[in-house]
Formats: C-alpha cells, structure tokens, sequence
C-alpha cells in the first residue's frame, strides 16, 4: 500500500480496536455517540488510564499515532508487546501542571501488529474518535515518489536479462535508451560483492540481436511527464510522451531492482502539479560537475521537471563589461572585509564570473535531460549587480538609513551601502535590463518563461522623478513593459508576488488588478504568515500561482492550499553557493527528497511527516556516494577500542548505545583513540547532551574537534559542527528545525552524517546517535592516533560512542 492511514478500511488491513483500563487487565468500554466518537464521562475514568489496543492482521510501520482529542490529557503514551512486558515507543506529555487537547501527532516509528495507547485523562469528560495510525507495509516495496496506481505481479524479471534493452526511434526514446544503460550498471553495482569478498551476483548478459528484453516506447496518450512501466517475467516495456517521463521510468524500474531482478508490475504514474521547480544560482566554475551530479542523483529521480537559475553578476555580460567588472570588484572587496557583503554575490558563481560558453554548456546538459530551464533576471529590485556600476540610475534618497530587522519574522534587508533598486522612469534602466535580458535568453533559450525577479522592491518612489508616482503605479509601468519586451520574444513572465499583497510593508499591490494575467506569481511570504493563506489574495484576479520557496520544513496547511485551483507547482529555493557542503548545512538536499513527495503525488498528507522522513534516512548513503563518485564501493567496517567511559551522562543515552555495544563517553576532557593503520576513512559515531546555538545565515557552531595525526607528524583536523554532522541525542533524524526563524534551513543534520542508532527511552522518547564518515585526504599514510575534545567555547557536551575505521572496497 502507499503511506497512509493504515486502520482505514481503504488500505485493506484488519485492525481490531478494544478498550481496557490502565494495564489491560480490565474493559473500560466507552459510550458511542452519534457522531461515531468513543466517549468516557469523567466518572468513567476519575484520573485512571485508558488503554486503547489497536491489534492488525499482519505486521506494520507505524509511524506515527494522530489523536483528535475532545476533552483533556495529561499524557498519551505508546506502547508495543515486548519480551517482557511492554515497550514505549512514543509519547506526548503535558507540561507540568497544563493539560492537552485537540489535535496531536505523536511519532512512533516501530515495527509491530499490536500498538497500545494509554491516555491519562484530567477530570474531564474525554471523546475521541478511533485513532489514526500513520505508516505502512513493511514487506511490501516502497516506491518513491508514491506513484498513482501500481499492481503488483508474482515474480520477478532476472537481473541478468535486464541489460537487453532496446529503444523506438525517437529522439526521447534514444537518448532514454543510453540512460537506462548508464543507471543500470550503478545499479548492478549496488548487487555485486566485491570481488575482494571472493563472490560476486552474475553480470548482466548482453542482448542477442533482436531478442530486446527492456523497451523503451514513446506513448502520445501520456501525459506529459507521466509514464508506464509494465514488468513481466519475460521483459518489460517504459513508456511515455516526453524525455523526463521515460528518465522518470527508468529510474522508478531502478529504484524496483533488487539482486533478484526487477519485480513483476504495471505501474502508471503522472504528476500532481505541473511545474516543481528548483531555484538556485550559478554555480561556481569548480562545482558544475557537482550540479550536474545533482540533476541526475537527485531531481530526476525524485521528478523535478524544472530549473530556475538566477544570474544576477555570475555571467560575463558582453554588452556591459563594465556590469562584470564591478561585479568582480565588488565581491572581491567583499571578501577582503572593505565593503559590506555583496548582496547575491556568492550564490552566483561564487562571487566570480562564469563565461557565457560554460553556462550555455551547462543549460544543453540540463535541456538534454529533460528539464524546462527558466532563467531569472533580477530587476527593478535586488540590481545591485547593475547600480554597483551604473549609480547614475539608482533609485536613491540620502534619508534612507541602515535598519536591523527582528529576522525571526522578516528578512534582513541589504545593507543600504548598496543601491537595491534602480529608477523605473529612467529611459536607461530599460536600455541595460532589455541587453541583459538579450543575453541572458540567448544563452538559455528557455521554451516558456523568464523569471524578472521583482521582489523585495524596498527602495521605490525615491528620486525625484518616482517620488510623488504612486507605488503601484510605478510597479505596474515596470511590469507591463518587461511584458512586452518579453512577449516579442514569445516568452511569459514569472514575478515574485510579495510586492503584490496587501501588507503593510509595500505599497504597490493595488497593480494587481491591472497586470497581464498570463504571469505566474511565486507566493513566498507565506512564511511570514504561518496563520493566513496568502495566495487567497492573488487567485482570485485569475494569476497561475506556484509555491516559492517552498520548505516542506515549515509550509502550513499544504494538502489544502495546493488543492486550490490554479495552484500549479511550488519550487524549493537554496539562496546559497552551490556547493555540496553549503547544501547540506542548509538541508537543501534533504528538503529536495522530501518536497519531491509533496509536488508528485497528490496523496501527500502532512501527518505523515515521519514515515516519509523514514525513506529518505536509508536512502540518502547511497545518494552521497553517487554524488561524490564513490557508487562503485562497498565499505568495510572495524570498530576501534573503545575510548574509556568518562563523565556522566544520561542513563537513558548509556542504554540505548549499549545496544550497539558502544558505551558513551562524555569528551570533558581529551580522548586519544589509538589506530597505527592506514585507513580510507574513519566513521564517528558521536552525538551531543545538550542543543547548541544555531544562528541562521552564519557558520555553523564547532562543537569539538577530532584530530588525525599521520606517522609523519602530519595532522588534519575535523570539525564537530553542530546541526552539521552531529545534533542532540534527543533530537528526532529529520525533525523540522521549529519557529519561522528557521525558514531557510529547516532540516539539519541530514546529509553529512546518518542516523545510526535510533532508539526509544523506557519512557518513549527520541535517541538518536548520528554517524559522520570522515573521507581520509591521505589513504596512503598511517594515521596514529585521534584525539578527540570539545572546543571550551561549547557547552554541548560533545558525546562519543566509537570510531571505526573504514575500508573502501572497489565492486
């Protein structure tokens, strides 16, 4: 089945429902209302438990257990059959005095047909109806994205025959053809022990003329980007109408294969939404081959079908050399301290130039894989790229002084050092945007849209020729003549909505009613206004209206506002330099799995979090390798002695490591970890007492260091970044950074390090101890020791529970 409310009567598993008092000895049946609620009066109970056993026909994930409470608790509490009695696998508690009510998801995450839940009521009457379990089949294949339908088949297509693959020609299907061949030899990998280990899974055998096993089929009655895929014993057919559809196929077959070949299926599968994009800037010069790894690791196979790349200086600009040359001189001075940060500088390109041939190689990579490429054009606004150079059209007013900004609930705005926007009413505005735009496009060649930017306009109607226009006139002339321009071209327009809402921070959004409806509007500042639902203001003048900047981490009431018509995408932003490091310490990487789910599949619900957090947790090792280029080895894994127990630490963290044989130890003072081999990597398994201070925008917070001393005298040191490579042993893997502060980097410490012990305290909560995998620089030098310390800056308590060492071992 999909992820789903598993005690539902469309997922087709039994599930009896009975009631007990607290231990389960005796009944404690309630009332059944008219509304088919399950009510206790409060003499019923009189502060005693009630115990609900939820009992399936066969095994499940529960992932978590949603309450809609009536009434009021104290504490709700989860609990599984053990050995021994009863184990706790979640809980929600009240804090100390207070009660609960209403609506509560409490996370599980535990194998089992029987869940237990035991409510303390307060003196109160309590209803309730039956409680959803939230999770899935654990014997059952998981497919990621969930698709629309897929009937499953006895037996499977043998790894083996999979290699006789053979192609219609079509230009879609050819090219899917050498795809497939390409993904089909990682994934044979990924089943194949290394010779190393003396035995090895047969290798694919080749096609014989004529006898194509694997087709690949182009199909007009598919939607586009949707796709077929048909499994028998004997051969299999992939189907669709478009690139992406077929690349789509192929990866949901790969994702399928197993060492025992593919099984037998007929999946048919379309998306959600039409457009779910990814934002980003230019990359550096050094990290193209790392995007590239990203489209093909990532985006395809969680089924982005869109590119928003934002220039601003990043590229060369032939027509305006003097545009590129003040870029590189203003990030230069940036970096060297002289001059405040230069606004978008190293998210494009990292502050250097990208020459125009690079970028256009980069976009025919992209368009050659599917993808609709939309450039976008900051204008109006964020154009310190251009008045850095061309001061003479800025819009400008002395009094316009430097504020600090409460960044809880609104972003900081550029240091006004810089001039953010230009004159909309100066004939050379035009001239430089028109040429920039000229370039851009040509490079590009987008098929659909060109995205002008337009937001966060915070200087407007300044100089003397703007100051007595109103704002929304001067927004709409801007507007409509970048449309035209645009139209000429046969291109559409995106913009940023805010400027467009009804808040009190702008004054331009009456052109809302006098703009060109073709326009697709990007909401963003939903994430100022977690209680309202902001494209309410802009559907209904009859705009196309995406989702910007959309963080699955914090996005509110998405099952409902995505529903809405001509509600159409969302796209995940990154507003950082393109980098695998900068990626990860902003959760970027992780929230492009997550929204993946949210913009494919229309039966995404929000109380799903864990179990959709769940895929993800064993899947991302082997993303990792595949984009750092090591999908080729298999790892073996020594564990080191272990470092003497030290100081204390919660019993319940001591227990939980002991299941892994790795008694914790507290770093309150240095720790030497003897090693005197030669190693390709070390794996620390390591986690902290208390949280750390995480300030959005700014590096991440050391917390220790590990020291690798070579045989030579020679070091490196490794930093213990917290929410980085190692969070909090209470802190759920996945679990949403809370508050709107943390917007832009809602998910940490979900790339560089993996959860590898999650457990459950005598009382149910959370314990998580996370392992970072440190590749060696000099595999070929014998490391002699590790010492390992917290830094005396940090109050963490920085825990460690082992090192191992690791071995790479080529398939």
């Amino acid at each position: 089945m999909k992820i789903g409310q598993l005690n539902a009567p469309a997922s087709g598993i039994g599930c009896t429902l009975r009631f007990h008092r607290g231990g389960g000895k005796l009944l404690c049946e309630p009332e059944k209302t008219a509304a088919g609620m399950y009510r206790w009066s409060w003499t019923d109970t009189m502060l005693t438990d009630v115990e609900l056993h939820m009992t399936f026909e066969k095994k499940v994930f529960a992932a978590s257990i949603r309450l809609e409470i009536k009434g009021a608790l104290t504490c709700a509490q989860i609990f599984v059959p053990a050995e021994t009695g009863e184990k706790a696998v979640g809980i929600h508690r009240a804090e100390t005095g207070n009660t609960f009510t209403g609506t509560v998801v409490i996370p599980v995450g535990t194998v089992s047909d029987t869940f237990i839940l035991r409510l303390t009521p307060a003196l109160t009457h309590l209803e309730l109806p039956e409680p959803a379990v939230i999770g899935m089949v654990p014997d059952e294949p998981l497919l990621y994205p969930t698709p629309d339908t897929v009937q499953w088949g006895e037996g499977k297509l043998p790894l083996e025959m999979l290699d006789a693959a053979a192609a219609e020609e079509h230009p879609d299907c050819v090219f899917a053809l050498s795809y497939y061949k390409e993904r089909l030899a990682e994934t044979v990998k990924l089943y194949t022990i290394p010779a190393a280990w003396m035995r090895t899974v047969p290798a694919p055998k080749p096609a014989a003329a004529g006898s194509a096993v694997v087709k690949i089929c182009h199909a007009e009655d598919i939607v586009p980007d949707g796709y077929r895929l048909n499994v028998t014993d004997t051969g299999a057919v992939l189907e669709a109408s478009n690139r992406l559809g077929l690349l789509y196929a192929i990866e949901r077959m790969m994702e399928m294969t197993t060492a025992d070949g593919a099984p037998c299926c007929v999946v048919e599968d379309k998306p959600y939404k039409e457009m779910r994009g990814f934002h980003f800037g230019l990359p550096p010069r050094e990290e193209i081959p790392f995007l590239k790894n990203l489209l093909k690791t990532i985006l395809i196979p969680y089924h982005y079908n869109q590119l928003i790349m934002e220039f601003a200086g990043g590229m060369r600009f032939l027509s305006h050399p003097e545009i590129s040359e003040a870029w590189l001189e203003g990030n230069r001075k940036s970096r060297a301290g002289e001059i405040p940060t230069f606004p978008h500088g190293s998210m494009n390109s990292g502050g250097e130039l990208l020459e125009q041939d690079e970028v256009r190689q980069f976009c025919d990579y992209a368009r050659e894989l599917g993808f609709e490429l939309i450039p976008e054009v900051q204008s109006f606004g964020h154009v310190q790229y251009i008045t850095y150079a061309h001061p003479d059209i800025a819009e400008t007013d002395e009094s316009v002084s430097e504020r600090q900004m409460d960044t809880r609930n609104t972003d900081q705005p550029p240091s006004t050092y810089y001039h953010h926007s230009y004159c909309p009413q100066n004939p050379k505005s035009y001239a430089i945007i028109y040429d920039l735009i000229d370039e851009i496009v040509d490079v590009v060649r987008p098929p659909r849209f060109v995205h002008m930017g337009h937001d966060e306009i915070y200087q407007m109607g300044l100089c003397p020729k703007c100051r007595d226009v109103p704002h929304d006139q001067l927004y709409e002339m801007h507007v409509t003549a970048l449309h035209s321009y645009l139209a000429k071209k046969g291109l559409r327009m995106m913009l940023w909505a805010d400027m467009l809402q009804p808040t009190e921070r702008y004054k331009s959004w009456p052109a809302i009613e006098r703009l060109p409806r073709d326009i697709v509007l990007l909401d963003f500042i939903w994430y100022f206004h977690f209680d309202l639902d902001m494209e309410d203001h802009l559907l209904p003048y009859g705009y196309d209206v995406m989702m910007g900047n959309l963080y699955s981490s914090h996005y509110p009431r998405y099952e409902s506002r995505a529903a809405k018509d001509r509600m159409i995408g969302g796209q995940v932003s990154t507003w950082c330099r393109m980098d695998e490091y900068t990626l990860a310490k902003k959760g970027k990487l992780y929230d492009l799995l997550y929204t993946g789910e949210m913009l494919w599949s229309p039966t995404y619900r929000e109380d799903a979090r864990e179990a959709y957090a769940h895929i993800p947790a064993g899947r991302i090792p082997t993303l990792r390798d595949r984009i750092r280029g090591l999908g080729d080895i298999a790892r073996e894994y020594r564990m080191l002695d272990q470092p003497e127990t030290a100081g204390r630490v919660p019993s319940a963290l001591r227990e939980a490591c002991m299941i892994m044989e790795r008694p914790p130890c507290l770093l309150s003072a240095p720790v030497t970890v003897h090693i005197h081999e030669q190693a390709d990597a070390l794996r620390f398994l390591h986690t902290t007492l208390r949280e750390e201070k995480r300030i959005a925008w700014e590096p991440l917070t050391v917390v220790g260091t590990y020291t690798v001393q070579y045989s030579d005298g020679t070091e490196e040191v490794i930093p213990v970044e917290y929410d980085g490579n190692i969070r909090c042993w209470r802190d759920r893997f996945a679990s949403p950074k809370p508050a709107q502060y943390y917007r832009h980097q809602g998910y940490v410490c979900t790339w560089t390090a993996d959860p590898v012990l999650r457990a459950k305290t005598e009382d149910g909560e959370d314990v998580v101890v996370m392992g970072f995998e440190w590749k060696n620089p000099h595999p070929d030098k014998r490391i002699e020791t590790v010492v390992c310390r917290e830094t005396e800056t940090s109050a963490a308590g920085l825990v460690l529970c082992g090192v191992d060492m690791v071995t790479y071992v080529k398939k």
